[in-house]
C-alpha cells in the first residue's frame, strides 16, 4: 500500500483490503503455475507387509503433488486412476510384485494417498518420493523468496495504478522479472561446464569466423 501511494495512487481511497487479497492471489498463482525448484522436496517412508496404500505427508507436512516415486530403489511408473482400475480389474494385488502406483485419494488434511499394485510383501522397504510443496492459500508468500516479492508488487501496481500507460509498464516489468526468475532456475550445465573441442573443430570455427567477418565494414564519420 505504501509503495502504491508513494507512486501516486489517490490517497483518499483506501484499497488496503483489496490489495492484500490481490497480492495473495498473485503470489499463489505465481507459485502454483510454474515448476520452481525451491518448491520441490524429497523424503521417504517404509513399506508395511500386506499394505498397498500410503499417505505421503512430505518431510515437514508439506507434500502437495507427487513428482515421482521409487519403491526399493526402483522408479515406479505412475498410472492415472481410471487406467489403473482398468489394468488391475480382475487381478489380485497380493499375488503381484509392486509394479505401479496411482493417487487413490486425499486425506482429510489434504495429503495424497497413493496405492500400489501389487501389494508389498515385506516391511521396511524404502518408499522414496519427490514432491511439490503445498501452498498455503492463506499465506502463499511464506514460500516466496524475497527477490520474487518485487513481482507481486509490480502486479499489484499494474492492477491498481490509475493510469493505463503506467499499468501496462508495470505489467510488462512483472513479466520480465518472472522470465528472469525462470531463467535463473533453468538447468544451465552446458553454460557452466567447459567442453573439450578438438583441434579440427577449433580450426573449423576459426575459418567460419574469418569468412563471416569478410562482409563486415567499419564506418567512420571522420
Amino acid at each position: 500500500m505504501a509503495t502504491l501511494r508513494a507512486a501516486g495512487v489517490n490517497k483518499d481511497l483506501d484499497f488496503a483490503d483489496q490489495i492484500e487479497l490481490t497480492a495473495k492471489s498473485h503470489a499463489y498463482n505465481l507459485l502454483a503455475n510454474y515448476d520452481w525448484h525451491f518448491l520441490r522436496g524429497s523424503t521417504s517412508t517404509t513399506s508395511v507387509d500386506g499394505t498397498a496404500t500410503y499417505t505421503l505427508t512430505g518431510a515437514s507436512n508439506d507434500c502437495g503433488l507427487i513428482i515421482n516415486l521409487k519403491y526399493a530403489n526402483y522408479l515406479m511408473p505412475y498410472v492415472p486412476q481410471e487406467e489403473f482400475d482398468q489394468r488391475t480389474e480382475g487381478l489380485t494385488s497380493t499375488q503381484q510384485p509392486v509394479g505401479m502406483w496411482t493417487i487413490s485419494s486425499y486425506s482429510s488434511a489434504g495429503f495424497p494417498i497413493i496405492k500400489f499394485f501389487g501389494t508389498p510383501s515385506e516391511s521396511n522397504k524404502t518408499i522414496e518420493y519427490r514432491y511439490k510443496k503445498r501452498i498455503d492459500e492463506a499465506d502463499p508468500s511464506a514460500l516466496l523468496p524475497g527477490h520474487m516479492m518485487d513481482i507481486i508488487r509490480l502486479k499489484c501496481l499494474a492492477e491498481f495504478f490509475p493510469y493505463p500507460d503506467k499499468s501496462a509498464q508495470y505489467r510488462a516489468e512483472a513479466e520480465n522479472k518472472i522470465n528472469e526468475a525462470l531463467w535463473a532456475e533453468r538447468e544451465k550445465h552446458n553454460l557452466t561446464t567447459r567442453g573439450v573441442i578438438s583441434d579440427d573443430r577449433m580450426q573449423g570455427n576459426t575459418e567460419a569466423n574469418r569468412l563471416g567477418n569478410r562482409g563486415y565494414r567499419a564506418y567512420s564519420t571522420e
